[in-house]
């Protein structure tokens, strides 16, 4: 089937399996040099075949099928880290002096900075003036807690990323500010 999307900044326009994994295309096309990325995982345990998929948000690309991400954007890892949020998670890091392993380093911050994103995004829906409601408080940590346990590395501790969760939403708005 032919696949049309874009990796990054790379039109991609190929004939392929439908149902071959995303992952798999990121490596056959040696794209950023993705060594971190496995053939053989297709288990969506480790983390390190996160991407983001333009309107679904992060994704295992071992479990994405080419044939979902037809006319659409993809980012992997390292451009995600390119990005301004990218940057404000660094940041977080070296504020708190926390850090994540080499081996899970890029997919936390893709995690935390989309874990950010989606809160500003959040908190321009609601009036600034009122009390985080039930909802809110539940919106919060359901999104934390479904984005968090995408990476399985045990290198940091839950509470450290609240903390720079916390952190990064903080420095994210003084740069929106």
């Amino acid at each position: 089937m032919n696949i049309e999307c874009t990796i990054d900044f790379t039109y991609i326009n190929e004939n392929l399996n439908s149902q071959m994994p995303l992952s798999y295309l990121i490596r056959d096309l040696n794209y950023n040099d993705a060594e971190y990325i496995f053939y053989d995982c297709s288990c969506a345990k480790c983390g390190k075949c996160l991407v983001y998929i333009e309107g679904e948000g992060v994704c295992f690309s071992c479990l994405v099928p080419v044939l979902s991400i037809n006319k659409k954007h993809i980012i992997t890892q390292d451009a995600y880290m390119l990005r301004d949020i990218a940057s404000d998670v660094q940041d977080a890091f070296k504020i708190l002096k926390i850090s994540p392993c080499s081996e899970c380093y890029k997919s936390k911050v893709m995690l935390i900075g989309y874990i950010v994103e989606r809160l500003l995004e959040r908190d321009k829906i609601i009036d600034k003036d009122e009390d985080k409601t039930g909802n809110e408080i539940r919106y919060r940590e359901n999104l934390i807690h479904s984005s968090i346990k995408m990476s399985t590395c045990k290198c940091m501790l839950e509470s450290d990323i609240y903390s720079l969760i916390d952190t990064t939403l903080k420095i994210r708005r003084n740069h929106l500010a």
